[in-house]
């Protein structure tokens, strides 16, 4: 489910680049970053339908 007053979006339209670490979790860091992460475990072809 969307919440309220969010609208959606192709993932192309919110991100500059899309990178795949092969085979492996990304790096993480301990400090403020303006990138975020997404793990291919929380998107899927059901919750991707909505």
């Amino acid at each position: 489910m969307i919440p309220a007053g969010w609208e959606k979006l192709q993932i192309s339209e919110v991100c500059e680049l899309i990178v795949d670490c092969v085979n492996k979790t990304a790096a993480t860091v301990d400090i403020e970053i303006p990138y975020r992460m997404v793990s291919t475990s929380n998107i899927n072809f059901f919750t991707s339908l909505f």
